[in-house]
């Protein structure tokens, strides 16, 4: 297969998800043979240009149909036609096969959402993603981490520094209780990607300076199914964990993010569930979700001091969060003192510099997805 074959399928990947990662290795693995070949690196670079722009002009379509400019499939129509993706196995190919009057509102936007979601992160991977070295050329689980906060970067400068935080104090409660290593690994990649299902999120939903209806409260009750998904979509993350761990290591991540927003009380989402039927890693995430939420400073409200964090959390004992999670937090907190208070700092140092954000961006408060 030519270097042209190569980005071709690159760029049928850039809208069927299910291609992205043989497409990536593809071209990946086609970058690093070229390394010596100035001709056919420049013309690697300038067909890799193309796909960007074929990207681009879909992200374009993505913001005009959050807006509302104009009928979602005359959208959709223009932008296929301009880019000449029309591989009817891709989802935007799916989505003009039906009239709208066919396919109801709820249905065409979850298609949408998973298209944007897609899309911040194939743009990220193409971006980012180095070339590994020969033999064996693979995507790495560490690549893949990188990816999806640079996606998230993108996408929310805030929330890719909230999982970041998350997945640091998930592995402090964690080692507080005696988690496993495995179990302690789940908690990581839970907490940094417990919030990765925002990336389906519209931007005129995250940007927005009033109140959310309840559609748009909804569609962000959605990122815990759609951040699992995400996660699913990519077993590589877990391919380098032992075999015997592999299955029980997804299993545990994949759940910390779908349920950290139920309640102990069964009164969270998405399932209702109660006590200990929420799993563990979903348990652990839920305190320091809630912990770093309010002792973040943002725009247009001040941070609350750690020990009104602690105060507030303990209060909630038994009906937001596993009393077992709880006091583990609290000795946790005590025994990590300077380290969980230098996460506060820094988070609090950046949002001093950063310009008024809307108020309905913040929704990790108790009761807030």
């Amino acid at each position: 297969m030519n270097i042209d074959d190569e980005i071709r399928q690159m760029a049928a990947a850039s809208h069927d998800p299910h291609r992205t990662q043989d497409a990536l290795q593809a071209f990946l693995a086609a970058a690093h043979r070229l390394e010596d070949d100035p001709i056919d690196r420049q013309r690697l670079r300038e067909l890799a240009e193309d796909i960007d722009t074929s990207i681009s002009t879909y992200d374009r379509t993505l913001a005009s149909l959050d807006r509302g400019d104009c009928d979602p499939l005359q959208i959709l129509d223009l932008c296929v036609e301009a880019t000449d993706l029309t591989d009817p196995d891709g989802l935007l190919a799916d989505l003009l096969k039906h009239q709208l009057a066919d396919a109801s509102p709820v249905t065409l936007q979850s298609r949408v959402a998973q298209v944007r979601a897609h899309r911040a992160i194939l743009k990220a991977a193409y971006r980012n993603i180095p070339a590994a070295p020969l033999p064996g050329l693979r995507v790495t689980s560490a690549d893949l981490e990188r990816v999806l906060m640079v996606a998230m970067a993108g996408k929310d400068p805030y929330t890719h520094r909230h999982l970041v935080r998350i997945s640091r104090l998930a592995v402090l409660l964690g080692q507080q209780l005696g988690m496993t290593a495995t179990q302690l690994e789940a908690a990581r990649l839970g907490g940094l990607f417990h919030d990765i299902g925002k990336l389906a999120l519209s931007d005129a939903i995250l940007a927005k300076s009033g109140p959310l209806t309840d559609e748009e409260f909804r569609a962000i009750q959605e990122h815990t199914e759609r951040g699992a998904l995400i996660v699913e979509e990519l077993p590589e993350f877990f391919d380098q964990a032992p075999g015997s761990v592999r299955g029980l290591l997804a299993q545990e991540t994949m759940s910390g993010i779908r349920y950290h927003h139920e309640k102990y009380n069964g009164m969270g989402y998405p399932g209702g569930l109660a006590g200990d039927g929420i799993p563990q890693v979903a348990r652990v995430i839920a305190v320091a979700d809630c912990f770093d939420a309010m002792t973040s400073t943002r725009s247009y409200r001040a941070a609350r001091s750690a020990q009104d964090a602690l105060r507030e959390i303990r209060r909630c004992s038994g009906t937001e969060f596993d009393p077992q999670m709880v006091e583990a937090f609290l000795i946790a907190y005590d025994t990590n003192r300077d380290q969980i208070d230098e996460l506060i700092r820094s988070e609090n140092a950046v949002q001093d510099m950063t310009p008024p954000e809307p108020a309905t961006t913040d929704h990790h408060f108790l009761g807030q997805p």
